[in-house]
Order: structure tokens, then sequence, then C-alpha cells
């Protein structure tokens, strides 16, 4: 028994050690990759937080804080604007309903009846083609073009109505489907279906799933700014947060490194699924050989080599940037918020290789 009583404290102190040493190690070599790679810039913000799983272990790196005048530190529960990560959010939802029989990917939007679509081609799409952004919807809608007033704030003007009657009238002269486009309107459409769908089992009160308590598909103006950081430009000029507006609940969902750790775990057990890598991990063929490759669900796919597919996600806008990477087969996953509209995915992609010990360049 005093062998017992012994041996449990010292295995709980060596296991913490370890797995502190371990976190040590890779901050490390994160803060050796930031500092010697030229194509990465952290300095045009203030906040980062990069959060790293491998197998079972996970660890996250906080650095700066809110913004210059304030000394808060970040955390993992700190709000950011994910942007295009926001799309990994909609087919885990999408999937969710899927399980629940309360949606198929199959299900046109005719079916949910929505009275601004009356009459429309729109109806035609199906879910599946909004996932794969093979609906041919443009990039851009022309008739929104206008409205880009301020192009620190791009979206601040296009309410629902606006965009609803945008696609409309574009619908009404171009015909549906077609080659694959990314275009943020097929999230729009989508998550317009999600929300219709009213079930407190996958969404509630504007919180995406229960397990995410932080995740919100609000608008800015309904959550408090104070535990947003500032944003900038890349070089480091303040800009208002970005502000979506009509389309916040397809492009500017605001989310923080927790949650988006759950996602990720989610995300890697569900690809040992059959019907989950059908519907959201089967590649599209590519137009050109330059081209990435994307899958039906959105996801862009790069060849990982030893650690087979890395699937990805990313988010970048003027005043902020986020980097959603995983591999299945390994297990491992890496996550970055960021507060300044500078690309991550290089950083990302080192990182990567680091934990899967495929390191291209010497740092």
């Amino acid at each position: 028994m005093k062998l017992n009583f012994l041996f449990a404290p010292l295995l709980w102190i060596s296991t913490f050690h370890f797995g502190y040493s371990q976190k040590a190690y890779i901050e490390k070599e994160i803060q050796k990759i930031i500092r010697l790679d030229d194509d990465i810039h952290l300095e045009g913000g203030t906040a980062t937080v990069i959060g790293v799983i491998d197998g079972d272990s996970v660890y996250t790196i906080q650095r700066g804080t809110l913004s210059l005048d304030r000394i808060e530190a970040v955390t993992d529960t700190t709000l950011f604007q994910v942007g295009g990560v926001s799309q990994a959010h909609l087919i885990l939802l999408t999937y969710h309903m899927m399980e629940l029989g309360l949606i198929s990917a199959n299900d046109t939007v005719g079916r949910f009846h929505f009275a601004e679509y009356a009459g429309s081609r729109l109806n035609s799409l199906t879910i599946s083609s909004l996932l794969a952004h093979t609906s041919g919807l443009p990039p851009i809608l022309p008739s929104l073009v206008y409205l880009k007033k301020n192009s620190d704030d791009e979206y601040r003007y296009y309410d629902r109505h606006l965009i609803d009657s945008a696609l409309v009238h574009w619908s009404s002269t171009h015909p549906m489907g077609g080659h694959q486009q990314i275009s943020h309107y097929n999230n729009y459409i989508l998550s317009k279906i999600l929300w219709a769908v009213r079930d407190t089992r996958v969404h509630n009160n504007g919180i995406m799933i229960p397990e995410m308590r932080h995740t919100w598909f609000l608008s800015l103006d309904e959550i408090n700014k104070q535990s947003i950081p500032s944003f900038f430009t890349t070089f480091q000029r303040p800009l208002p947060l970005p502000h979506f507006n009509g389309l916040t609940n397809a492009m500017g969902m605001v989310s923080c490194m927790e949650d988006l750790v759950i996602l990720a775990k989610v995300w890697m057990r569900l690809c040992n699924r059959t019907d989950f890598q059908q519907a959201f991990l089967t590649p599209l063929p590519k137009k050109k050989k330059k081209h990435d490759t994307f899958t039906n669900g959105g996801f862009r796919i790069i060849d990982g080599e030893k650690s087979g597919n890395l699937y990805l996600f990313t988010g970048l806008f003027k005043g902020s940037s986020a980097y959603f990477c995983f591999a299945p087969k390994t297990h491992t996953s890496v996550i970055i918020l960021h507060n300044a509209g500078t690309s991550q995915h290089v950083l990302g992609f080192h990182i990567m290789r680091m934990i899967n010990y495929q390191f291209t360049r010497t740092y």
C-alpha cells in the first residue's frame, strides 16, 4: 500500500513534467520558425493564439495582448472572427443534422420555402452543391459591388434583403450548377437552411452546438466587443471590427481556440466514417494541373506525403486571419488565430510538418 501511495504522485509528476517539456519544446520550435522565416509576419497584429493537436495531446500557445493600448493577455477563450473557417463549422452542423434525419444532401433550397426565393431558380440548388461550391454562384454579385463604400469594412452594407434580392436577380439570367468556383454565397444560402431547421439539439440561441460555448453566429453588435482583439492591417493600421452584416452566419462567425480544438477533434473522429468521407472529403476533379484540389465539402487538399492528405480552411480578411488544418491519418491538427490581415498558412504548414516529422527546411 505504501509503495502504491508513493508511486501515484510520482507518476503524475513525471507525466506532468513530460507534457510540460513537450509543450516547451513545441513552443521553442514555433518561435524559431516565426523568427527565421521571411514569409511569416505576426508583427502586424498584437494577438496570436496557436493550437497543436498531436494524437491525444493538445498544446496551445498564446502571444500578445488584445490591442496596442490594452494589456489584457489573449487566452484560449479570446474571441476572433474566423472568416472562411466558418465553413468547417457549417459542414459539421450539416452532418449533425443529416445524422438526426433533419436534412439530406439531396434536399433542395425549395424544400425550405424561403419566401424571398419564391419562383427563383435558386430553389433547384441542393445542399450538396452548396457544400461543394458547384452551384454556379459567382464569387461576387455584380449588383452589390457599389455597396463597398469603405474598403476597410467591405460588407457593412450587405444586409440580408439586399443579398437575397441580388441572388434572385442574378439567377434569373444565369443557369444553376456547372463548374466549381468558391463563393461565400454558397455558405450564405447553406446557413439560411441550417438556421431554418429549428432543433435545439443542433443549435440554440445563436450558439452552434452546446459543446462549443463560445462560438456564435451572431452580429458583432450583439457580442461584448471588449472581449475581442482590435484589428489591424498588415502594417498595423487600426481597423474597425470586421462587420459582415447579412453574411455573418456564413463567413463572419466568432470563435475561439478552445472551441476550435473541440471542432478539430470531432472532425478527425468523423473522418473514420465512410459516409462522412463520401459526403465531405471526396476530391473533386481539377480543371488544371496547377489548381488546388478541393473536396465535395469545400476543403482544400494538400498531399502531406507520409502524413497523408491535409485538409484545410483559411479565413483571411483585412483585419483578421484564421487557419484550420488537420491530417486524419496521423491525428494531427494545427489551428491559428491572429488579429491582422496577413495569411498564416505558411506558419501552419511548417508546424504541421514539424509535428509529423516532415521538415523540408532546416531551422
